[in-house]
């Protein structure tokens, strides 16, 4: 995986990752998904063994 498109938080918090791309690779090894909607903002969050990540749309 590439660091490209990630950001990474300080250890315990979720990264968040801005390339949708990236979020689609990383969801392949995912134990889960998870989407909330904020207003006008839709946040996807995706579990894997390691660590949380978010992609906000």
């Amino acid at each position: 995986m590439s660091k490209e498109g990630l950001g990474e938080g300080p250890k315990g918090l979720p990264a968040e990752v801005f390339d949708p791309e990236e979020f689609v690779r990383i969801s392949e090894r995912a134990l889960y998904c998870t989407v909330k909607r904020v207003g006008d903002v839709v946040k996807l969050k995706l579990r894997t063994p390691r660590r949380l990540y978010t992609l906000k749309v």
